[in-house]
């Protein structure tokens, strides 16, 4: 099953970080979310080029982020699932609305797994720049341009210091977060730990997020582009008749579980629909279990 190999990647990475809830936030605030942090100076920052920059913070001020960040976005993940049922048994709502519900629900959880794995993907409008820039504790004669910026975290464990690598970047948000699950997520280097069918289930989440050329599936955020942007008709009875596997398995984890475990799956019009509930369950519940962990 794919959830567990992500959730054991979180929680040897949590053991890393030697992450601690910070009992002292009480009530979260979003003046402690990373972004929050590195638009007020609280962070030391360093401007590298006109397009990248590099952020050092303590071990604890890192943790106080990572936290923040996961109230915040577990808070949403949880209010998108919970519009799915009502969407789903509306009979005026199209079954549109749901698909594109739980690609959302899928993609703040994407977001969220990068975080913790360490990678942090942001987009900075000129006024974030300038402000960045106020801060840097270095003189660069250059302008920091606006964008997309992908972070990537590494721990100097000698010292107790976060420092989190900033580069510009020319993906969008959606497609680099889905890219960013990919490239991390975990192999399996012992299959015979798992049956035929928790093997299957992990080869096909693979698949369904993966940019690779080779994968004849398209990614969570491509099938949203083509429901909620390029395809207006799905909103009608075409839609309905793609959707409607979606609309059975969307609720039931063993149903969406059941799914993914079928070999003989092909990227077909109501599978390729099907796809991104099987992918919100899963993050889904990769999130339940961590949630503990993180903010308890």
């Amino acid at each position: 099953m794919p959830q567990i190999l992500l959730k054991n990647a979180l929680v040897k990475r949590l053991g890393e970080l030697g992450y601690q809830r910070p009992s002292h936030l009480k009530t979260p605030s979003g003046a402690w979310t990373l972004k929050s942090t590195l638009l007020n100076g609280n962070a030391d920052v360093e401007i590298k080029d006109n397009n990248s920059f590099e952020v050092t913070m303590t071990d604890h001020l890192f943790a106080e982020c990572l936290y923040t960040d996961f109230y915040y976005g577990y808070e949403r993940i949880l209010k998108q699932n919970n519009c799915l049922p009502i969407l789903l048994k509306a009979n005026d709502t199209p079954t549109a609305w749901s698909l594109v519900t739980a690609y959302y629900s899928a993609f703040f959880a994407a977001i969220e797994i990068g975080k913790i794995l360490g990678r942090f993907n942001t987009y900075l409008e000129q006024s974030h720049c300038s402000q960045i820039q106020g801060y840097s504790k270095n003189s660069f004669q250059g302008k920091l341009e606006t964008g997309n910026y992908l972070g990537a975290a590494r721990l100097d464990t000698h010292q107790g210091y976060m420092m989190i690598r900033f580069k510009s970047s020319g993906e969008r948000p959606h497609k680099m977060a889905w890219k960013n699950l990919s490239d991390m997520f975990p192999n399996s280097e012992r299959k015979n730990v798992f049956s035929a069918a928790r093997q299957q289930q992990i080869k096909r989440f693979k698949e369904i997020i993966s940019n690779d050329s080779k994968s004849r599936w398209p990614t969570p955020s491509e099938v949203r582009n083509q429901w909620n942007y390029t395809n207006a008709n799905y909103y009608g009875s075409l839609g309905e008749e793609y959707a409607d596997v979606f609309a059975k398995q969307a609720l039931s984890k063993n149903g969406c579980y059941s799914w993914a475990a079928n070999k003989r799956l092909s990227p077909n019009e109501k599978n390729i629909v099907t796809s991104i509930a099987f992918v919100n369950t899963v993050l889904l519940d990769v999130i339940d279990n961590i949630k503990p962990k993180m903010i308890g």
